[in-house]
This record gives structure tokens, C-alpha cells and sequence, in this order.
């Protein structure tokens, strides 16, 4: 198992995965299952989603409408090699409680299972954290889970370096598998408030990754790694209608903050021959200086994300 682990975050570490957060509602069930053909055409070897994901607006009824279709597409063509890596524990919808119960834990992890028409799940998130559960509490119920052959790997997402430290110190004492992988919110967004009004959503600023990096193991996975597109769809060359787009769909990026960047970025991809998403995911065989996180955001240098909203 353990050899298997390293493995297979070795091999996480140097692809880009499938986000699927709109897969099964906003995108429908045909077009998911084409882009995901299409990333298994391109090469790609990890889908990524959560239990939650097709259940919010604009979407009607609480479905988990994105594993739903990648079940879809499993059965049309066959797993293969991919890695499928999933989340659950995600707060109440409707009351934002917390949910991470064992009854809860284990309903979410065998639903995902049926839906998924899967029988082990590769890498299995706890969505979210509560920090007023033990974490020997939740390192114990998963891994339960994983002797029982329904997840191979543990992760958390939206979780702090102190606790994953505490989580794995008490796995590593006790002989227990830890948590290898961290899902975060990372991107060159210039964030002035909440994602989504999400204050549960973490913001990973280079102080918590250079945490995560000493653990022995563990991967950190950035999510939302193309700031929502933002840095794409924007045009620098076009300052009014990029203020627009910023005020309809990005209001929680700071406007000037986040223009600057755009002209950075578009630079650097008309310098290099690129995308500007190549220049903001940075993935590995292109020039060092090209992913220099303090050439693009040299006017925050440093993003402070603890407990409350980022100042910038």
C-alpha cells in the first residue's frame, strides 16, 4: 500500500488534473462526458469532483449530478488508468452545519461509490473541516474506511496546516494511515473577499505552503488553479470591458490588483508562445521565470488567509 501511495502521488504531482464542478447540471450529462473523453484523448489520468458538486444553483434538487455523469462515462469507457479522487463531509446545503459524523462519513463515501459505479476510490477528501471534532475522531472513521477496501488515499480540502499536522502526528503515533494530500484554494487571483461568500472556503497563502511542504509526504493540490478562468477570458488590451467582466462574475478579486496581473500574465504568454493558462497553472518544462510567483504578484507578496477576509 504503501509503495502504491507513492506512486500515485508522484504521478499527481507532475499532471494536470479534471476538474468536474460543473459537470451534470451547468454542463450536461453529454458534454462531461465528451470533455472527458476528450482528456483521456489529450492524456489525462485524474478526474477530480466531490459528492456535492451539481447540487447547487442554478441546479434544482440536491443531486450529486457531477459524479452521476462521470459514472456515466465510466461505464461507457471503462476506467482504465484513470485515478479518481472524490470529497464528501461537505457542510448542510441548507443549514450549513457541519457533517462529519462517522453515520455521515460513511453514508457519503458509499453513495459517492454507487454513484461513481466505482468500488475503491483512489484519493478521498473530507471536504471541510470542524474544528471543534477531535482530528484523531476522523483519522480513525477513515480509516476504517480504508481497511475495508473502499479508498485507497486520504486528503483533506479547506483544511489549515495545523490541523493536518495534529491529524497525521496522532496517524503516525498510532499507526494509522494519514492524510497525503491537501486541496486548498490556490490561484493568482487577487482575492478581496470570499469566493462564493464562502468563509469556509481556504485561501492558501505561501506561508501555509511552505507548512504543508515539510510534512513528510504530503502533496498539496491547488483547486480553482485557473482563478475561474479570469486571467482567460479577460483581454488586458481591453481595460473596460476586463472591469466588466470583473464586476459580473469576479467581484471578489480586487479590480486594480487583478488588471495588473492580467497584463503581466498576457505578457509573459505572448513572450514565452503560450496561454495565459499555461503562464497561471506554471505546469513543469517551461522556463523557470515564467511561473516566478513574485514577478506576477509582486504587489502582494504575501497573502494572509487565517481566519478571516484576506487584506490586501
Amino acid at each position: 500500500m504503501k509503495k502504491e501511495n507513492e506512486a500515485m502521488s508522484d504521478h499527481l504531482a507532475r499532471t494536470i488534473m479534471l476538474g468536474t464542478g460543473k459537470f451534470g447540471g451547468v454542463i450536461s450529462d453529454e458534454k462531461s462526458i465528451r470533455l472527458m473523453e476528450l482528456y483521456r484523448e489529450l492524456g489525462g489520468t485524474v478526474i477530480d469532483t466531490g459528492h456535492c458538486y451539481g447540487m447547487f444553483p442554478p441546479n434544482v434538487g440536491r443531486q450529486p449530478r457531477a459524479e452521476r455523469a462521470i459514472g456515466k462515462f465510466l461505464q461507457k469507457c471503462g476506467r482504465g488508468n484513470l485515478l479518481i479522487c472524490t470529497k464528501g463531509g461537505y457542510p448542510d446545503l441548507d443549514t450549513g452545519h457541519s457533517r462529519l459524523t462517522k453515520t455521515e462519513l460513511v453514508s457519503d463515501v458509499e453513495a459517492s461509490l454507487t454513484e461513481l459505479g466505482i468500488d475503491c476510490i483512489d484519493i478521498y477528501y473530507l471536504h471541510r473541516d470542524d474544528t471543534s471534532i477531535p482530528v484523531s475522531d476522523l483519522v480513525v472513521i477513515m480509516n476504517d474506511l480504508v481497511r475495508q477496501g473502499k479508498i485507497r488515499a486520504l486528503g483533506v480540502s479547506n483544511w489549515s496546516p495545523e490541523r493536518v499536522g495534529q491529524a497525521n502526528a496522532f496517524a503516525e503515533a498510532n499507526g494509522l494511515e494519514p492524510f497525503r494530500y491537501v486541496q486548498n484554494l490556490r490561484n493568482l487571483g487577487a482575492y478581496s473577499s470570499w469566493p462564493m461568500n464562502d468563509p469556509t472556503m481556504r485561501i492558501t497563502n505561501q506561508e501555509d505552503i511552505n507548512a504543508f511542504a515539510q510534512m513528510p509526504g504530503m502533496r498539496f493540490v491547488a483547486y480553482s488553479a485557473q482563478a475561474y478562468g479570469f486571467f482567460s477570458k479577460a483581454n488586458p488590451a481591453r481595460t473596460e470591458e476586463a472591469r466588466a467582466l470583473l464586476k459580473a462574475r469576479y467581484s471578489f478579486f480586487d479590480p486594480e490588483l487583478s488588471l495588473s496581473r492580467l497584463s503581466r500574465i498576457w505578457m509573459l504568454a505572448n513572450e514565452h508562445g503560450v496561454s495565459p493558462s499555461t503562464i497561471v497553472l506554471r505546469p513543469e518544462g517551461r522556463p523557470e521565470r515564467v511561473y516566478d510567483i513574485q514577478l506576477l504578484c509582486r504587489d502582494q507578496p504575501s497573502l494572509r488567509m487565517p481566519n478571516s477576509v484576506p487584506q490586501l
